[in-house]
C-alpha cells in the first residue's frame, strides 16, 4: 500500500515596507496590478530584516511536523495533514499552542527610512494575535493581510512585557532584537484564529501582515554659494542663510523612483536614506544634500 505525505500552509506573515514598494511619490497601493508586480520583482524583505524561529519554536515545529518557509514578501508555516483529510493537521494543536519568531534588523538605515520614532531604537516590538497580560487592552493585535495598518510605536512592549517574552529565549536569541512575532492557535479575536473550532485549517489560511510606512523628511540643500529662490520654487531659504535651502514640505524617502523638487526650473536631486537629522527644536526631521 502506498502512503503519501502532504503538507498544507497553516498560516503566513507578509512583511511589506513602502520604502521599497513605493516609487517616488507613487504609492504602492494606488498602483495598477502590473505596476505592483514590477515593484515586487525587486522586493525581498530579507534585505532589511531577518526572521527566525526560536529554538523552543523549532522544537515545537519538529514535534508537530511543521516546516518554516521564507519567501520574498514574508514567511509561512506549513504542517503535515492527515492522509484522508487535507484540512486536518496530522497532529492536533491545542488552544494555547503558539510559535515565536525573532525579528532582527540587518540594515543599519532601517530607522532612517521607516516611519518610527528614532528614540525608540532598542525598544522591543511585539506582534501577536493575543495580548500579553502585562499590556493594556489598547495594545494592538497583529494585522491581517490587506489591513494596511502601519506598524507604529504602539506595538512596543512595556519593560515587564519585554522581560516576559524573553523568559524562554536563549541569551544569544535576545541580542539585537527588534521584535517578536508570536502566533497562537486560538487568538484573542476569533478572526485571528489559526484553525477552526473543529481543529481544521481554514479554506483560506490566515495571512498576517507587518506593514511599514516609509519616512517623510524635509530636504535640506547646502550650497557653496548664495542662492536665489522665487515664490513658485519648491524650496526656500532657511534661517536667512542663502546657501542653505529647505523644501517647503516633507517628501517621502524611497529606494526607487524620483521626486520632483524644483528651483528656478531646475530639478534638484533626491537624498538617499544614508543619514537623517532630527531637529528637536522644530520637531522636524531633515535629509541633507551637499551641492
Amino acid at each position: 500500500m502506498a502512503f503519501s505525505t502532504e503538507y498544507k500552509e497553516l498560516f503566513g506573515v507578509e512583511i511589506l515596507h513602502l520604502y521599497f514598494l513605493n516609487k517616488g511619490e507613487s504609492d504602492f497601493n494606488s498602483m495598477t496590478e502590473t505596476e505592483q508586480n514590477k515593484q515586487l520583482e525587486f522586493y525581498d524583505f530579507q534585505n532589511f530584516m531577518r526572521i527566525q524561529p526560536t529554538l523552543e519554536t523549532i522544537r515545537k515545529m519538529n514535534g508537530h511536523q511543521m516546516v518554516f518557509n521564507n519567501r520574498s514578501s514574508g514567511f509561512a508555516v506549513w504542517i503535515k495533514v492527515e492522509e484522508n483529510d487535507d484540512k486536518m493537521p496530522a497532529i492536533d494543536l491545542d488552544e494555547d499552542f503558539s510559535l515565536t519568531f525573532m525579528v532582527k534588523i540587518n540594515d543599519y538605515r532601517f530607522f532612517n527610512y521607516s516611519n518610527l520614532d528614532i528614540q525608540n531604537t532598542g525598544q522591543l516590538f511585539y506582534f501577536s494575535n493575543r495580548r500579553l497580560s502585562t499590556e493594556p487592552n489598547s495594545f494592538p493585535l497583529i494585522n491581517l493581510e490587506g489591513d494596511q495598518n502601519n506598524i507604529a510605536d504602539s506595538f512596543i512592549l512595556t519593560a515587564n512585557g519585554a522581560e516576559t517574552v524573553k523568559t524562554d529565549m536563549l541569551s544569544g536569541e535576545k541580542s539585537n532584537l527588534f521584535g517578536i512575532i508570536t502566533i497562537f492557535n486560538t487568538a484573542e479575536n476569533n478572526q485571528l484564529n489559526i484553525t477552526t473550532g473543529s481543529g481544521k485549517i481554514p479554506q483560506n489560511p490566515k495571512n498576517f501582515e507587518l506593514y511599514f510606512e516609509n519616512r517623510q523628511t524635509f530636504w535640506r540643500y547646502i550650497f557653496q554659494t548664495d542662492q536665489t529662490v522665487s515664490g513658485p520654487d519648491d524650496v526656500k531659504v532657511e534661517k536667512s542663510d542663502k546657501r542653505v535651502l529647505v523644501s517647503k514640505k516633507k517628501y517621502p524617502l524611497t529606494q526607487r523612483g524620483f521626486v520632483e523638487v524644483q528651483m528656478n526650473d531646475v530639478e534638484l536631486p533626491n537624498p538617499n536614506a544614508q543619514q537623517i537629522k532630527p531637529d528637536a527644536s522644530s520637531n522636524k526631521i531633515y535629509s541633507e544634500i551637499y551641492m
